[in-house]
């Protein structure tokens, strides 16, 4: 027929990604934290996108078809005219043009005009829509909002292991993607947290540490690795150390024998608010008694080899305690009860 007809073309094409981010503000007490999720949306498909509805999608979707490679074919109908480019028939000036009229629009952005996302679940996918429409040019990448949660409770913990972080205390971060936290609604998608704290009345921060973490799903925990710390500091000193309660074959070789190790346990929190401490001790075997005393407030066997004190430090405080534990070998573990 003559004349102009409307036509509408569905494709899928490659180079699209996404990535979440997100920014995490504890208070002076570090007992609760601002969490603020963003996703950037990075284009480098080989076209501009104008005007164009965002949808994220939360999980990998297999697609037989390989796109990647179809859309790196230079001509594949062989048809004649003049080559387009990466641009299309938009000169690149006037696509950052409208880019960067956005983003001035953005600078001005109040948050509480922020546009809204509508999150649906899809059998094993989550799909997030943005309201709205966005401009994003071929090389480019954007950062659009995605939620803002005022106060999310969070518990801070020092841990020192010796066997997994040798004589360093490391700092953890966790809370629940649930009601109760002030979330729960969706699940979080994976990705990296950069933590700050609030150091004045003013609303000054100072960087703390960053941690990536996988997908949350809704009433899961999430504790983030924030790293070595130094103003937190625990030392373990082997004081005393003997073997007794030998046993003896009749050609007289030893059977049996128990190892007693004395440890002094020092924690020193230098920080100027109070912190919690979990020291994990591990004897590398079963078969133990342990005796205990001194300033740990909390004592718990975590499993057969492994036992953990819990210290409360106040601020600018430290604390000592002494355990005396008792390995049975050879023939002496037939001996041996347990004391937990």
């Amino acid at each position: 027929m003559s004349g102009e007809v409307p036509v509408e073309i569905t494709y899928l094409t490659s180079g699209l990604s996404w990535r979440a981010f997100y920014m995490g503000t504890l208070t002076h007490d570090e007992k609760t934290m601002r969490l603020q999720g963003y996703v950037v949306v990075t284009n480098n498909s080989g076209e501009d996108y104008e005007n164009a509805q965002v949808r994220l999608i939360v999980g990998k979707v297999h697609i037989l078809d390989q796109i990647a490679f179809l859309a790196r074919l230079q001509y594949p109908f062989g048809r004649p005219g003049q080559e387009v480019g990466f641009w299309g028939a938009k000169a690149p000036s006037a696509a950052r043009a409208t880019l960067e009229r956005e983003i001035k629009d953005a600078a001005k952005y109040d948050y509480g005009l922020r546009k809204e996302i509508r999150k649906e679940g899809l059998s094993e996918y989550f799909l997030y829509t943005i309201e709205g429409t966005e401009t994003i040019p071929h090389g480019w990448s954007k950062r659009l909002p995605s939620f803002d949660v005022a106060e999310v409770p969070v518990v801070n913990l020092y841990k020192y292991e010796e066997e997994r972080y040798e004589n360093q205390v490391v700092r953890f971060l966790s809370f629940k993607n649930d009601e109760e936290h002030n979330l729960g609604e969706t699940p979080i998608p994976g990705g990296r947290l950069k933590a700050y704290r609030t150091v004045d009345a003013d609303g000054h921060l100072s960087y703390t540490s960053q941690s990536a973490f996988k997908y949350i799903p809704v009433c899961e925990d999430v504790e983030l690795n924030l790293g070595l710390v130094e103003n937190v500091i625990v030392e373990a000193t082997l004081m005393e150390y003997s073997t007794t309660n030998y046993m003896f074959s009749n050609k007289g070789t030893i059977r049996g024998w128990d190892e007693i190790r004395r440890y002094k346990i020092v924690a020193k929190n230098t920080r100027d608010i109070a912190v919690e401490v979990e020291i994990k001790r591990n004897f590398g075997t079963q078969y133990w008694t342990i005796e205990k005393s001194g300033a740990f407030d909390q004592f718990e066997t975590v499993d057969k080899d492994t036992v953990k004190f819990t210290v409360q430090l106040p601020p600018r405080s430290a604390k000592e305690f002494w355990y005396v534990v008792t390995t049975l070998h050879g023939d002496r573990q037939d001996a041996w009860s347990p004391t937990f």
